[in-house]
């Protein structure tokens, strides 16, 4: 290596080919024997190449702390300030490609310009994302020629500077086939709930004075086709189409909706579900709804007429305005209106019924500038009541037979007058007809009535009513009662009835009968009260084979009561009772029957016998008299053969307990006898004959049992007075072996 000493002279020109060898000498490679020394090279007025040979490389490394320069203009060496590092003070110029293998900067302040005069051929990708700009607020780029702008992981915003628009401008020049200007398309996948806008565009008005501000307008060859201005109003200038109408706007001062250009057949809907809803108005003038004969149908339930007062004016005509085929007709030719037709005949004419609730008033006046109501027709329905109001008289007069004939007239001192004037004099005719049908399925228990309404000391109440009630509803076989109801202490309470299904009539109370009653048949006679009846006058009761019934009353009779020959007294089945209290002397009931052969003259039947009596007789007289409380007697000659009794008692009871064919006691006098049996016997003939052919051991035939603390109290006492040979004479006669002959028990204190 060639090495030059610190000695040698700052400045060095070479002039000849020996020169440029010696600097070749000087720049010889680290550690090829060049010589280090400081200072400057200069090659004045000739050409230096410096080279290396083959595989050889050029190094300039400058000592520590240094840094190599080119160029010897005054710079500020800001970032190249190591051994490594390059620093120009002039301009950098390459004819090949430049490759900067590390973090690069461009320019040190904004004063510097960068100017990229060949084209990028990669991508243009920032070092971070969603943070550094494209140009600034103050220095914009004029033009962006790109085919797609897309955004990731942010909106994609828009943002023109304040006071500047957002504006673009496309030309589409294809000879053939269809084109699109702006074509937007969006994709909206949502998983579970939310909603979308496909476009929206919002506008905030700071400040809008404007009178035609618009926040959508579309147009041709800068003329307006479709606008939306700020107040919701849309204007178009052709045909609005979807999938089933057009709104056709291209007639002058015509919009049209229909569905195939030429037939109005659509629906126009107007507002949002929830909001005031939408309008229809004119500018001025009339609005006209013409549906070329069709029919205009509203929809909603309710037209609000309530902003302000209308009038409607109509063709002068009959049936100019018709309401629900015929239920409302307006005639405004005659100025009528009719109710259920067409020519009404009066300016109000109903064909139908009439229903005014709340309580109003019908005011009928000859005055027609005023509403006189003092003379009207006033609908009370807290007291279901109508009030004619200053009438004092009605009148329904009727043309036919003669004319203007009064056939009703209502009069507040003569009451209701009813009139029917006609050809019939041998048939009854109907002149009050009171009905009541029911909108449900009727049933036993339907009826009408007729109230009777009579002010007391409380006001004017019902004291009485008559009703026509249906016990049977049946088609062809109804039954009907016929009810009359009288106020009783306050109470309406039913005092007749008229009753069609048991054929008779009821009475509640007591019924007086003060005149003859001789029919020749009389039915069933029920009564729930008392019958009065003063004279004989019940003559044939029974003779048809009917009856006479006394329910729950009492059949009070002032003279006899006769049944005709083969008629039966009889009391239905029930808790009522053959009562009577007899306060005469002689014998009270009397029964004759001399003809009767066979069966029982009194018969009493008591199957639900439990601890009462099937007869009972008591009497507590003290009378000195002796008397009999049960007298039974017979005489007459029997039959040969034939057995008389004069009591028989048959008990045939099964059960562990004991049968009494016959039970007698008697106490209290001095000498008592429950049975006593006196006679005039002949022979083999006894007073008191006991027979038992049962075959319970301890079955008694007789048994006597005195209970008396007495010295004479005997159990069984046997006197005959009729022979003197046998004072007393017991016979027994048992088929059972083991049967006791005589058996006597003494449970008293007294020896036996």
């Amino acid at each position: 290596m060639a090495r030059i000493n610190k000695n040698l002279s700052k400045g060095l020109l070479v002039h000849s080919f020996a020169g440029l060898v010696v600097f070749w000498l000087l720049l010889a490679s680290p550690g090829g024997g060049g010589i280090a020394c400081a200072g400057q090279l200069l090659f004045d007025g000739v050409p230096v190449d410096i080279t290396t040979t083959t595989n050889e490389d050029l190094v300039i490394a400058p000592g520590t702390s240094g840094n190599t320069q080119i160029g010897d203009a005054t710079g500020t060496n800001t970032n190249a300030t190591s051994n490594d590092d390059l620093h120009i003070t002039g301009i950098l110029e390459t004819d090949g490609a430049a490759y900067l293998n590390s973090a690069t900067t461009l320019g040190d302040s904004t004063s510097d310009t960068i100017t990229v005069t060949g084209y990028l051929g990669s991508h243009f990708i920032p070092a971070a994302d969603s943070t550094y700009d494209f140009g600034s607020s103050s220095l914009a780029w004029r033009y962006l020629y790109v085919d797609i702008i897309s955004g990731y992981n942010a909106a994609l915003a828009l943002n023109p500077a304040s006071g500047y628009s957002l504006t673009g401008s496309v030309t589409k020049s294809a000879a053939t086939g269809n084109e699109v200007a702006y074509d937007l398309a969006a994709t909206i996948n949502k998983a579970t709930s939310g909603n979308y806008t496909g476009l929206q565009l919002n506008v905030t008005q700071t400040s809008a004075p404007g009178a035609d501000d618009r926040l959508l307008d579309l147009q041709v060859a800068s003329v307006s086709m479709f606008r939306v201005d700020n107040a919701g109003n849309v204007t178009a200038a052709g045909t609005i189409s979807g999938g089933a109408f057009d709104l056709t706007g291209t007639t002058a001062n015509t919009f049209t909706i229909n569905n195939d250009g030429t037939a109005a057949t659509s629906e126009l809907a107007l507002g949002i579900a929830g909001t005031t809803g939408g309008k229809i108005s004119t500018g001025a003038g009339n609005l006209v709804i013409d549906s070329s004969g069709g029919t205009i149908d509203i929809d909603d339930g309710t037209i609000d007429l309530s902003t302000q007062t209308v009038d409607v004016t109509l063709n002068a005509a009959a049936d100019a305005l018709n309401f629900d085929s015929n239920t409302l007709s307006i005639d405004a030719a005659t100025n009528r209106v009719g109710i259920g037709t067409i020519t009404p005949q009066a300016e109000f004419d109903v064909n139908g019924d009439i229903l005014i609730r709340k309580q109003k008033s019908i005011a009928i006046t000859t005055d027609a500038a005023t509403s006189d109501f003092n003379h009207s027709i006033y609908f009370d329905q807290d007291n279901n009541v109508m009030n004619f109001k200053e009438w004092t008289t009605f009148k329904w007069t009727n043309t036919s037979p003669a004319a203007d004939v009064e056939i009703m007239t209502l009069t507040p001192t003569t009451g209701l007058n009813v009139l029917n004037d006609d050809a019939s004099n041998n048939t009854v005719t109907d002149i009050l007809t009171i009905q009541h049908s029911s909108t449900a399925a009727v049933a036993a228990g339907i009826g009408t009535g007729l109230s009777f309404q009579v002010e007391d000391a409380g006001g004017l109440e019902e004291q009485a009513s008559i009703d026509t009630v249906l016990t049977t509803v049946t088609e062809a076989a109804e039954n009907a009662d016929m009810v009359f109801k009288v106020n009783q202490a306050g109470t309406i309470s039913e005092l007749m009835k008229l009753d069609a299904a048991n054929d008779r009539v009821s009475v509640s109370g007591d019924l007086t009968i003060t005149g003859a009653f001789t029919p020749a048949t009389i039915g069933a006679f029920t009564a729930a009260g008392t019958i009065d009846m003063n004279t004989n006058i019940i003559t044939n009761i029974g003779n048809g084979g009917t009856d006479f019934v006394a329910a729950t009353g009492a059949l009070n009779l002032a003279d006899d009561l006769t049944l005709a020959a083969g008629a039966d007294l009889t009391m239905s089945s029930g808790a009522g009772l053959y009562s009577q209290t007899y306060t005469g002397t002689a014998t009270p009931m009397t029964l004759t029957a001399n003809s009767m052969t066979t069966g029982s003259g009194i018969s009493i039947t008591a199957n639900g016998l439990s601890t009462g009596n099937g007869i009972s007789i008591s009497s507590t007289s003290t009378a000195a008299d002796a008397y009999k409380l049960v007298n039974l007697s017979s005489s007459g000659a029997a039959a040969a053969g034939k057995d008389r009794y004069g009591v028989y008692s048959s008990l045939t009871g099964t059960g562990t307990g004991i049968n009494y064919a016959g039970y007698f006691t008697a106490s209290g006098a001095t000498t008592n006898y429950a049975i006593y049996a006196t006679g005039n016997p002949s022979a083999d003939v006894a007073n008191v004959y006991s027979e038992n052919t049962g075959s319970d051991g301890t079955a008694g035939t007789f048994v006597s049992t005195a209970t008396g603390a007495g010295s004479g109290a005997k159990g069984i006492y046997v006197r005959n007075d009729g022979r003197d040979d046998v004072a007393a004479h017991i016979e027994t006669n048992n088929a059972n072996a083991t049967a006791q002959t005589l058996y006597i028990t003494n449970n008293s204190t007294q020896t036996p």
